[in-house]
């Protein structure tokens, strides 16, 4: 692996499921300084009244140009 640095411009960053968030969110008070926002970003498939509601947060990061190979984990 190297170490290559690239500039912002050669990526385009999509979330997905962004058409899927709310504008607004409610954050609840956990016990040891928690806090956790309700339905972040969106429900799962039913909604859950106590606890917590929400899912991962998916990010899609693309190379404009072509170049090697952009690896994540």
């Amino acid at each position: 692996m190297t170490n290559e640095t690239s500039t912002a411009t050669e990526f385009a960053g999509t979330f997905i499921g962004a058409e899927n968030w709310h504008n607004e969110y409610q954050r609840n008070n956990k016990g040891g300084g928690l806090k956790n926002l309700r339905c972040f970003p969106y429900c799962r498939e039913k909604h859950v009244v106590k606890g917590f509601c929400g899912r991962g947060v998916k990010f899609e990061l693309k190379r404009k140009t072509k170049g090697k190979p952009l690896y994540a984990w």
